[in-house]
């Protein structure tokens, strides 16, 4: 993933393992993201795991974990 290293972004996508980012609104900014994103070797188990984190499952413990007040 290429993303705009703002926001929700920011908590999914790991930087060389899942993705990078771009930091400014700019074409250049944008070019320099896919060409270092074309440099890296991202492996499909990285994402999975990733992607894990934020399962129907996870997400249902952590909102009971909050509202109990074990965060």
């Amino acid at each position: 993933m290429i993303a705009f290293g703002e926001g929700g972004a920011k908590e999914t996508v790991m930087n060389a393992l899942t993705g990078t980012f771009f930091y400014q609104q700019t074409p250049e900014s944008l070019e320099e993201a896919i060409n270092r994103f074309e440099s890296f070797s991202i492996k499909s188990e990285n994402c999975r795991r990733q992607a894990k984190g934020f399962s129907k499952e996870v997400f249902k413990k952590r909102f009971m974990e909050a509202i109990q007040g074990n965060l």
